[in-house]
């Protein structure tokens, strides 16, 4: 997103638009370096959680607690931890939300609607 959001009000909208488009050709190669980036990411980065990560995910997309998630899985919250904790370090993030979200965007883990 780009904002021509200002602080200056005595400058001119015209000015301050024309300025921010000639910077623009500076910034699009650095958005197309993160967009290569996020998309070589997105093709192996869900290869290689186990399918215990992958459900222990998905209850945690439905906002579930590590201890719920132990009870509808049957194991102990411990291993839920392990499971979601081995699911961060696999995905590259860095809490459960982000991991989560992560695993939604690279097709991992499907949310339920």
């Amino acid at each position: 997103m780009i904002s021509f959001a200002h602080s200056n009000e005595g400058k001119n909208i015209d000015y301050v638009y024309a300025n921010a488009c000639m910077n623009i050709p500076v910034i699009i190669p650095a958005l197309l370096d993160s967009y290569q980036r996020i998309s070589q990411n997105e093709l192996t980065s869900n290869a290689h959680l186990t399918q215990r990560e992958k459900e222990c995910l998905s209850w945690a997309c439905e906002g579930k607690s590590s201890w719920e998630i132990s009870k509808i899985l049957g194991c102990a919250e411990r291993t839920v931890t392990f499971h979601l904790t081995n699911s961060q370090t696999k995905l590259g993030t860095n809490n459960r939300c982000q991991s989560v979200s992560k695993a939604i965007l690279t097709g991992a883990i499907n949310p339920s609607y």
